[in-house]
């Protein structure tokens, strides 16, 4: 079994590469809907890989391998440049306005330079801020919550909202999430 989970990892890996150099992803945008209303309140950006060999894959097929071999960083700078383009689209077609939401990872993070990414693909997209919601899990955020609360004050100063999800999955005091100066806390439902 190990033996054979390190060829697939290997693999996964490759085809990473690969499928980013061959612009083989794509977003897809689930619906955020008010339960008591059925208003459409926003979307959440998820990523899918259209594998010339193995067929549309889920994130739960290649984000573990993408984030242990760091190729979450290239991966999560194409998914926010994707996410800008579409708001920018939706905007320029006249299209009602709400926010689309990016997943962060931990990894993701780490990457100094991910706020100075996400300012210049605001700026080449010409995407409005506001309608830019990034998702943070709690365990990515009290990892550093120094760097986390930095890079929210980041996010907050550029003019996008930040979210938490997966709130309660972790130890994070009320006291650490107020720090963190968020727009919304997703209450994690296990």
């Amino acid at each position: 079994d190990l033996g054979e989970s390190g060829v697939e990892r290997y693999e996964i890996e490759k085809g990473l590469r690969e499928g980013l150099r061959n612009d083989e992803f794509r977003l897809y945008y689930q619906p955020k809907i008010e339960f008591s209303s059925g208003k459409l309140l926003g979307v959440e950006a998820l990523i899918r890989w259209h594998h010339p060999t193995w067929g549309v894959l889920g994130p739960d097929r290649f984000i573990h391998v993408a984030e242990f071999t760091n190729l979450i960083i290239p991966l999560g700078k194409w998914v926010i440049e994707q996410a800008c383009r579409q708001a920018s689209a939706w905007h320029d077609g006249n299209l009602p306005r709400f926010p689309i939401a990016v997943n962060l990872s931990a990894v993701q993070l780490t990457d100094p330079s991910l706020a100075e990414h996400v300012a210049e693909a605001l700026r080449v997209s010409g995407a409005d801020p506001a309608m830019l919601e990034f998702e943070i899990t709690e365990t990515a955020a009290i990892h550093d919550l120094d760097q986390s609360i930095a890079f929210v004050d980041t996010l907050k100063e550029l003019g996008c909202r930040v979210a938490i999800d997966d709130f309660g999955a972790g130890y994070t005091s009320f006291k650490n999430l107020k720090l963190l100066n968020v727009d919304m806390v997703k209450i994690d439902g296990a």
